[in-house]
């Protein structure tokens, strides 16, 4: 099947503020403690016990809960994989949560190979505003929680996905983003996109399908003035 692309609605700045809150904190504290230290022994662990990076993922979660999403600026290497530990473990765990666990929100169900939004960049490229192109990007190939506090510094690690390297990753688009997304896609394609009317080719009409799901998302995020969490599984 490959890797699908999943929507959820986010925080107005995508990803931050809704990890960040009580309820996401408290399951992550939970759940990292439960499958590092207490999980049962058939629970692969997400990442080894003995990795420095799950105290100081620990401390920033109650850091986080302290500072809010500020936390999130980041001044040292260890810092920067503490933050990319967290973005994975609340990748890989939050799907089974309920809403009040703050669980994610489908903005769309329909889920598609990552492969066909990356065939749908060229198109995104010609048909859409320049400032597209790093946002689609955010969707295919995930995105940074974290940012640098001062002065860029190298980060001796893959930071696409430090914990499995499985190549799954999540992006954001903040409640700016999704707007201007639904604006160019709209203006690009019109208000609805029936990829069987446009489509001359069975290539051509998986690009418009999925381009009409990242309508839809991003439709229904702006409504609500929200952000995207794009997941790729």
């Amino acid at each position: 099947m490959g890797r699908r692309v999943e929507w959820y609605l986010g925080s107005a700045d995508g990803l931050a503020s809704h990890l960040a809150s009580p309820a996401v904190l408290d399951r992550l504290e939970s759940q990292i403690g439960r499958r590092l230290v207490g999980r049962k022994p058939e629970e692969p662990p997400l990442f080894a016990p003995e990795d420095p990076g799950y105290v100081d993922a620990l401390e920033l979660l109650r850091k986080l809960r302290r500072e809010g999403p500020s936390a999130l600026k980041v001044s040292s290497p260890a810092e920067a994989r503490a933050a990319d530990i967290v973005h994975y473990a609340f990748m890989y765990l939050a799907p089974g949560w309920k809403p009040h666990e703050g669980g994610l929100e489908d903005a769309d169900e329909a889920t598609f190979n990552v492969f066909k939004y990356s065939d749908a960049f060229d198109l995104i490229k010609s048909a859409c505003a320049r400032e597209m192109e790093p946002i689609w990007e955010h969707l295919l190939y995930g995105r940074l929680l974290w940012s640098f506090a001062g002065p860029p510094f190298p980060v001796p690690y893959d930071s696409e996905d430090p914990v499995t390297g499985s190549g799954a990753n999540l992006g954001y688009w903040t409640a700016t983003e999704a707007r201007f997304v639904l604006e160019q896609l709209e203006a690009a394609f019109g208000p609805k996109i029936d990829a069987w009317d446009f489509g001359k080719d069975d290539h051509e009409t998986d690009v418009l399908t999925v381009i009409e799901v990242a309508r839809r998302a991003a439709g229904r995020a702006s409504a609500g003035g929200r952000g995207l969490i794009l997941k790729v599984v």
